[in-house]
This record gives C-alpha cells, sequence and structure tokens, in this order.
C-alpha cells in the first residue's frame, strides 16, 4: 500500500510539473529561447570544459586497468561533445540561411529546444546519429573538393592578420619615432617655456580653461560697460 501510494504521489507530482511546464512557460517564445541558451549551449559548455579538465587530472594512484578505464571513458566523452558541437554547429549554419521561412513558424523555439534536448540526451544521443547518418557521409564523400577552400581560406586569414599586425607595430614605430624626433622636442620645449605648458598634462589643461573663462568675464564686463 505504501509503494502505491508513493508510485501515485509521484505520478501525480510529474503530471503537475509536466502541465505547468507546458502551460505556464514552455511554449512561450520568451521562455523558449532562455531553454535554447540553457539546454543548447550552457550545459554542453560545462560538459565540454569538464571533460577537458578530465583528461589533466592526474590517475596514477589508480591501477593499470583502472588508468585505461579512466582515459577510454574521458575520450569517449570528449568524443561525444566534439561530436554535440559539430551538429550544433551545423545546426547553427542551417538555421541562418533558412531564418526568413523559419521565423514565421509557429512555436520555432519550443521545436528547437526540443531538438537540442534529443540532440545532448544520453539517452537519445541524437547528434551522434546525425553524425553518424548525415555528416559522417558528406565528408567522406566531398573531403577533397572542401580541403582545397578550406586551406585557401586559412591561407588568406592568416596573410591579413599578419599584415594588419605588421602594418599596425610599423605604425605604432613610425609615431614614436615622430614623437622623439627633433623637431617634436623643440616644439615641446617651446610650448613648456613659452607658457608653462605641458602637453597632455591636466593640471595645465584646467589652468588653460581658468584663463579663458577670466578672460571672457573680463570681455563681457567691458561690453556692458560700454552699452
Amino acid at each position: 500500500v505504501s509503494t502505491q501510494s508513493t508510485g501515485d504521489r509521484f505520478a501525480a507530482m510529474s503530471s503537475l510539473v509536466v502541465r505547468m511546464v507546458i502551460e505556464k512557460g514552455l511554449f512561450t517564445d520568451k521562455t523558449a529561447r532562455i531553454g535554447c541558451v540553457l539546454v543548447g549551449v550552457l550545459y554542453p559548455v560545462w560538459c565540454t570544459l569538464r571533460a577537458i579538465a578530465a583528461t589533466s587530472q592526474s590517475t596514477s594512484h589508480l591501477s593499470e586497468e583502472e588508468q585505461d578505464d579512466a582515459g577510454r571513458s574521458a575520450t569517449l566523452t570528449q568524443h561525444k561533445w566534439l561530436t554535440y558541437w559539430s551538429a550544433y554547429g551545423t545546426f547553427n549554419v542551417l538555421e541562418l540561411v533558412t531564418d526568413r521561412m523559419l521565423r514565421w513558424l509557429p512555436l520555432y523555439h519550443s521545436i528547437k529546444l526540443f531538438a537540442l534536448l534529443w540532440m545532448m540526451s544520453p539517452q537519445f544521443e541524437g547528434a551522434m546519429l546525425l553524425y553518424l547518418r548525415f555528416m559522417r557521409p558528406f565528408i567522406q564523400s566531398n573531403q577533397e573538393k572542401i580541403e582545397p577552400w578550406v586551406t585557401t581560406a586559412e591561407d588568406t586569414v592568416h596573410s591579413v592578420v599578419s599584415e594588419t599586425l605588421e602594418q599596425a607595430h610599423s605604425g605604432a614605430r613610425m609615431a614614436q619615432d615622430a614623437w622623439s624626433s627633433p623637431v617634436a622636442t623643440r616644439v615641446k620645449e617651446q610650448l613648456k617655456n613659452a607658457s608653462g605648458f605641458s602637453p597632455f598634462c591636466a593640471e595645465d589643461i584646467r589652468g588653460v580653461r581658468r584663463r579663458f573663462g577670466e578672460f571672457s568675464q573680463q570681455l563681457l564686463a567691458r561690453f556692458v560697460k560700454s552699452a
């Protein structure tokens, strides 16, 4: 009787939770968007970081068999989350391409939330299924065609970044040389000797503003007196 009562209470509580989730937020666009971020990004990021950290943990206190099991488990976990991020990235690319159509689809973010749950859930492992059924055959049949484009893009990005950094370094060096040139030094000395003004000095700038204010007041007083 007690077991049956506990089971009834658990079934009633589960039914209540499911009803509240469905009626109070899951199928609203705002909460579905939040759920997509939590389920599709934040939780996988945490699991990925934990899987990476697991490889750096010391296993010297374990037996050889336990070390092999731990290494195999860490490798499988990393492979799982690498597969998930590959599927998630592909999903985002398709979503970007079809954005104008998908934005008019009713309950789109709720459907996306269920799709992300299906992809990352250990019970379904949808990401692994997508990889084995679609992504891996596509890569195997098109890798030779895609690889030259990827190599060209990598070389282009590397060249652009290198040239940009070199130009920035050259510009900084030219500016430094110009600032320490004899002409600039003479100009700074003349300014300093002429009015006690040192460039980029906050106190001198405040002094100039104060003297300009005093001059403006004197000019206004003369104008009022003459009028």
